[in-house]
């Protein structure tokens, strides 16, 4: 199974910045993080948050590899 892997400073980390965010992405990403943290699976963040397992699994990477700054949305995606 894949776990995002959280210790207790990350998560108030985490918990922070949810109380922070304004964009929906972003809530969407920490609370992701913050569920698989606690031991949800990934089908069932999928299932939650209507994304694919996939994505749920590159989110989950991407922080562990990277922590909170690898994870923020990168814009200029699409058409200008």
């Amino acid at each position: 199974m894949l776990y995002a892997q959280v210790d207790e400073q990350t998560r108030q980390m985490i918990q922070a910045e949810l109380r922070q965010a304004t964009e929906a992405k972003w809530y969407r990403r920490l609370k992701v993080i913050d569920l698989s943290g606690q031991g949800m699976p990934v089908s069932d963040l999928a299932e939650k948050f209507d994304l694919s397992a996939a994505t749920v699994r590159s989110y989950i990477h991407t922080f562990n590899s990277a922590g909170l700054t690898g994870l923020r949305p990168g814009y200029g995606q699409g058409r200008p």
